[in-house]
């Protein structure tokens, strides 16, 4: 199962900063379509000064998992069609989607000897948007992106499927395992932040669930806990000040100091 999460890693690198190259390479499309609103834990957080500059070894980890579990840089691009995309209104060959969406574009591009195809709808609601977008490696069609965020910006959920990286094994598709990565944010109004990341593999053998669970106070104090396969492993609190607190899985508890 490492093994293959390795593959899905090194494939996912690779091909993403292909993708993203030509995108920047493509600039915006000017139909105006519905994008995401955040792309890193700056968007959604703020981190006190004696955390962010702290040397201590717990802090610099406590930093580091915040802004890897809120970071969605690497994908955020994705919800703006590229200039090159074109208009799709072929409605039914959209296996994610079958009603009729506000935007609907196709563009495809080259990697080696595979010819990639993204499909991407998305719709506006009373109170939301919508996104789908479906991957198609050399004919094969695979789900890619689902996801949804409230128009005043302070909900949403996103859903990966690397189910696509099969097209780069040798398995057939119907034994390909998913591995799904789900983000969920939720900003309350007191201003308190809640941000989900869960890592959910499945298998006909195996599975687990990796999940981070992070709370970000209004006083910028704040709580990120690690939770696998419903066991809590690690937790990280911190004060306003930036001091704060790690505590393993055993319990046990070591304190760091707010840089000065």
């Amino acid at each position: 199962m490492k093994t293959k999460l390795l593959v899905f890693a090194i494939i996912t690198g690779l091909i993403f900063s292909a993708c993203e190259k030509e995108n920047e390479n493509n600039g915006g499309n000017s139909g105006e379509p519905p994008k995401i609103s955040i792309g890193s834990e700056e968007d959604l957080i703020e981190i006190p000064e004696g955390l962010e500059n702290s040397s201590d070894p717990h802090a610099t980890t406590c930093r580091t998992y915040i802004q890897l579990a809120t970071n969605l840089s690497a994908f955020s691009y994705h919800f703006q069609p590229p200039s090159n995309a074109e208009e799709w209104n072929n409605k039914n060959a959209a296996a994610a989607v079958q009603d009729a969406s506000d935007f609907s574009y196709t563009y495809s591009w080259t990697y080696g000897e595979q010819t990639i195809t993204m499909y991407w709808l998305s719709n506006e609601e009373n109170d939301r948007y919508t996104w789908d977008i479906d991957m198609e490696i050399n004919g094969v069609r695979f789900e890619y992106l689902s996801a949804w965020e409230a128009k005043d910006n302070n909900e949403g959920e996103i859903q990966y499927n690397f189910n696509w990286t099969c097209a780069y094994t040798d398995e057939d598709e119907a034994d390909c395992d998913n591995v799904y990565q789900i983000y969920k944010w939720n900003t309350l109004d007191d201003g308190t932040v809640t941000f989900d990341w869960l890592q959910e593999y499945e298998s006909q053998e195996e599975g687990y669930t990796f999940k981070y669970n992070l709370t970000s106070n209004p006083d910028q104090s704040g709580e990120l806990t690690f939770i696998s396969d419903g066991e809590n492993t690690q937790t990280y609190t911190w004060n306003p000040d930036g001091s704060g607190t790690f505590t393993n899985s055993e319990g046990e508890t070591t304190n760091w100091d707010a840089a000065s």
